[in-house]
């Protein structure tokens, strides 16, 4: 039969555990990085459908794994975006230099009357190392298409 206060020993014995084991994690950081000038697009980037991935060197991170392990990185895009009909804005993430991959939502942005704030949130599992990671945007659309980014924020937590 369990006692009151065996039960409540054994909740403090598992509490004690789980502080032990989140002790021996390292500290989690956020960093955020913004290019924002206000109105006037003095940080404007313009792209057309063959642009192909245009990299937002602006906003890049490194980040440096000095675990043993794989450790997961939270990586949030906000920008103010502008795109024509019949097309789409894309973001990707390029991990050192690679062509960007898809580690969250694809489509950023689709055509509005108006230019909106556009965001979105990944998820990376950053291998051991120091990695750089830059957002990029592209178009999905027909040829000719045309798309803008204006003042962008990223914010991550690693």
């Amino acid at each position: 039969m369990t006692t009151p206060a065996r039960s409540l020993a054994t909740l403090l014995a598992f509490a004690l555990l789980a502080a032990g084991h989140a002790g021996a994690q390292a500290a989690q950081k956020t960093t955020t990085k913004c290019n924002a000038t206000g109105p006037g697009g003095g940080n404007l980037v313009s792209l057309t459908t063959s642009s192909g991935q245009v990299p937002l060197n602006d906003l890049s991170i490194k980040l440096n794994n000095t675990t043993g392990a794989d450790k997961v990185a939270t990586l949030w895009f906000s920008a103010d975006a502008g795109i024509d009909p019949q097309a789409e804005l894309r973001l990707v993430w390029q991990i050192d230099g690679a062509s960007g991959a898809y580690l969250g939502p694809q489509n950023l942005a689709n055509h509005t009357d108006f230019w909106m704030t556009r965001s979105a949130i990944a998820s990376y599992s950053v291998p051991p190392g120091v990695h750089t990671i830059v957002p990029a945007v592209f178009i999905s659309g027909a040829a000719g298409m045309n798309a803008n980014v204006d003042d962008r924020c990223i914010v991550v937590t690693f």
